[in-house]
């Protein structure tokens, strides 16, 4: 799967034949009268989009909806690339859930206890991967209770859904 890039600064052909045969995206250099001004903003995108795992630019990219001569313009993949990076960080902690801090306490990381029970209360405003990604913390963390009828309610649900209550 190619995609094409145009990258609003110039770039010597050597440069260009490189990237297009060591990637799966094709850059197509133009010039702008502002290229200056937005060429080192330019390259840390083209940094951050050549450091992606083929998967990950699947996803952010539209990957299997995406034909071949899918021609993204530099403003249109960085969109693509924000929304993506939106979807994947951790609501609690907001890391990459690659890097989730969540599993971590102490004096060194902050108390995010407010914004753990806030994102458990609005769980629908959250997408499918990061609601696996909550399901998971929540596993790690076992949670249980003070209060002797939440315990007991907690104790039955994992018996009835696990077959333990431990």
């Amino acid at each position: 799967m190619k995609y094409i890039i145009d990258i609003p600064t110039e770039m010597d052909e050597a440069t260009a034949r490189y990237w297009n045969e060591t990637t799966d995206m094709t850059l197509v250099p133009y010039t702008e009268p502002d290229r200056k001004a937005i060429e080192d903003e330019v390259w840390e995108f083209v940094r951050i989009i050549t450091d992606m795992t083929e998967k990950q630019r699947i996803e952010c990219f539209g990957g299997a909806t995406c034909n071949l001569d899918e021609y993204l313009t530099y403003k249109e993949a960085k969109a693509k690339y924000e929304a993506w990076k939106e979807a994947n960080k951790c609501p609690i902690c907001e890391y990459d859930m690659e890097y989730c801090q969540c599993r971590f306490g102490g004096s060194a990381h902050p108390d995010r206890s407010k914004r753990q029970q806030v994102v458990k209360d609005y769980l629908y405003l959250f997408n499918d991967k990061q609601i696996e990604h909550i399901k998971k913390l929540e596993e790690f963390w076992q949670t249980s209770y003070g209060d002797e009828e939440k315990e007991s309610i907690r104790k039955e649900l994992l018996k009835k859904m696990r077959g333990s209550d431990d």
